[in-house]
């Protein structure tokens, strides 16, 4: 049998910069890669660097290198001007590869690994030429979906506890208009990756659905990307786990090995399926679009009960909620050269990889200092009351209200919840996250006249939530049992699905928590399911998505039906 010091599963953007990092270490690298080229969704899927960032110097170089090549080349042109486009980002990755002594096999699909108790010793996959079986010193799981690492035994994050459905993924084609070449694609639909079935038939839905009736002559559609850009799949239960409730808090795990930046960017403007501190956070308080530094751990590339195997990629071992920020691109490079450096260091001095030291890593690759990391996100909150209670009379609360929550005190904000304009509605969802019962004749007024005001955030989403409908969530979060018809009537109207959704939720806790409303919200869901033809889409990219035989479904009243009975 063939011998590897390293072997990695997978060469998509982790995976390449896994294979650089240990071969430039002197290890031996197997690459196995099921597609025909390397980079993954950031070439076979087309998708621009998202959050991208070029802190490993050979990162800068690859991208220096194709931006210099596709200058004049006729290549595809990137998403973005300083976007390496991807055709020949391939090519690059591939020589940068051989250059390094990796030896890829592309076409290879894994179907199981070697063990040596609870130690992983090597790889079986199918390409081609037959099946293969290689062994090595260590495995790097980078093909995204924790593929390996399900093989190997090892355990997984739940899933998400509302609806347990990954975040929707994106769909790139590109397309000749007006004598120029462009590149284009949207959110297309859920899809689990780890079913076949459901996977297969989104992939051919999703192609379809992207073709125009008729094709015009001043517009010619004529590549779509192969690879679907998923965003979310399975998550490792690793040794340390990166939760969403911590990060928000300001709680952060110490000597990390990576540093991410990035938003919590849901990609629903309703987040109808995700927990209450998503919600209070990106909604409520308006924080969907603020970025901040979160740390990464070598603990959440390595799992609980299982040697010889480290995570590189999407499928790190963060909650779903923490999963949205950890996946950006720039990320993805330094993890996956983290986990080249870990299985390099692992193999020379013959010890597991959970022994490797955040030290021996980042000494390879400097991070910034800690302190600097956390300031910058300290910086984003206010401390003083005086401070805050200004900032909440602009169109821009959202730094406030979070501020607000975390400071914990709510004196000073009773005296807001008179004033006019802004400063009023936008204390009351301060209150409200705070739990403080005050806010409830601004949040009633709010949700009676179905207000559409929108606060200013820091991107300014055009599809964010207004008032009214913050204000409808927030009286089911406050257990306001004396709304409960107010918000039956805005959940039947399905006027708007922002209100609809908002209604629905605070329908469900209460129901679920006063016995004498359970069977009135029953009904409530019932008559509303029966009208299946009116449910509105409540996700704004991809309310109705395909099962398995092509017929289409609308997730949010599949998920209603299943609850009518809790």
């Amino acid at each position: 049998m063939k011998r590897y010091d390293v072997i990695v599963a997978g060469g998509g953007t982790a995976g390449v910069f896994a294979a650089l990092a240990a071969a430039g270490d002197g290890m031996s690298v197997l690459m196995l890669e099921k597609t025909t080229a390397c980079g993954g969704i950031g070439t076979n899927g087309a998708v621009a660097p998202y959050y991208d960032r070029n802190d490993l110097r050979l990162s800068a170089e690859l991208d220096a290198q194709v931006l210099k090549q596709q200058t004049g080349s006729g290549f595809l042109l990137p998403l973005k001007d300083d976007c390496a486009a991807p055709e020949l980002l391939k090519g690059a990755f591939e020589n940068a590869l051989k250059q390094k002594g990796v030896r890829i096999i592309y076409q290879a699909v894994v179907t199981g690994v070697c063990k040596d108790g609870s130690r992983v010793t090597g790889v079986s996959w199918h390409d081609p030429a037959g099946n293969h079986t290689a062994g090595s010193g260590a495995v790097i799981d980078a093909t995204g979906d924790g593929t390996l690492l399900f093989l190997a035994g090892a355990e997984f994050l739940p899933a998400n506890e509302m609806e347990h459905a990954c975040q929707p993924y994106a769909r790139i084609f590109t397309y000749c208009a007006y004598g120029r070449i462009w590149n284009y694609g949207g959110d297309a639909g859920y899809t689990d990756p780890a079913d076949p079935e459901n996977f297969s038939a989104e992939c051919l839905r999703s192609a379809a659905a992207q073709l125009p009736e008729r094709f015009e002559e001043t517009e010619k559609r004529f590549c779509y990307a192969p690879v679907p850009g998923i965003r979310e799949g399975r998550h490792l239960r690793g040794r340390q786990t990166i939760r969403f409730s911590e990060v928000i808090r300001g709680i952060q795990h110490p000597e990390p090995v990576a540093w991410e930046y990035a938003n919590f960017d849901t990609h629903t403007v309703d987040l109808a399926f995700e927990a209450d501190d998503v919600f209070l956070f990106s909604v409520a308080a308006m924080q969907w679009s603020t970025g901040m530094n979160i740390a990464i751990p070598a603990g959440a590339l390595i799992p609980e009960g299982v040697d010889g195997i480290i995570a590189a990629g999407r499928m790190l071992s963060a909650d779903h909620a923490a999963s949205q920020a950890v996946r950006m691109k720039g990320c993805m490079k330094h993890l996956g050269a983290v986990a080249g450096i870990m299985a390099a260091s692992a193999v020379k001095n013959c010890k597991p990889v959970a022994a490797v030291h955040a030290d021996e890593i980042t000494a390879r690759f400097p991070l910034p200092p800690a302190g600097k990391m956390l300031q910058d996100n300290e910086n984003l909150r206010l401390k003083d009351p005086e401070e805050i209670k200004n900032a909440l009379r602009r169109k821009n609360p959202g730094t406030a209200i979070w501020s607000a929550y975390l400071l914990g005190q709510k004196e000073y904000l009773y005296s807001l919840l008179d004033e006019p304009d802004f400063a009023g509605t936008h204390a009351a969802f301060a209150l409200a996250i705070l739990q403080d019962k005050s806010a409830l004749a601004v949040l009633r007024e709010l949700a009676r006249r179905r207000d559409m005001t929108k606060s200013e955030t820091g991107r300014n989403e055009p599809l964010r939530e207004c008032h009214g409908a913050i204000a409808v969530y927030l009286l089911g979060f406050l257990d306001d049992t004396e709304s409960f018809s107010l918000l039956q009537d805005i959940f039947m109207e399905k006027k708007d699905f922002f209100f609809t959704v908002a209604a629905w939720r605070s329908i469900l806790r209460l129901s679920s928590k006063h016995p004498h409303l359970l069977e009135p919200g029953r009904q409530i869901i019932r008559q509303f399911v029966d009208s299946a033809d009116s449910i509105p889409c409540f996700n704004c990219y991809c309310g109705e998505v395909y099962d398995a035989t092509g017929k289409m479904k609308n997730l949010s009243a599949v998920w209603l039906k299943q609850k009518i009975d809790w």
